[in-house]
């Protein structure tokens, strides 16, 4: 589980997601975790997402 708040968290978590498993992103290991979860405020969701990660996430609402 990841909780993540407020803006200035915003690209650590869109790096985490959006990247293939790094040293430099200790969250992309949850890349390979079926049961992970992030856990967002609105400000720490803000960072752009790639549409074809969106698309991975179809059954999740997406601001935006």
């Amino acid at each position: 589980i990841i909780l993540a708040s407020g803006a200035a968290k915003a690209k650590i978590v869109g790096v985490g997601v959006q990247n293939e498993k790094n040293l430099q992103s200790p969250a992309s290991i949850l890349h390979d975790m079926p049961n992970a979860r992030f856990y967002l405020t609105k400000g720490a969701a803000e960072f752009p997402v790639d549409e074809s990660v969106r698309a991975g996430h179809a059954q999740h609402e997406w601001p935006g």
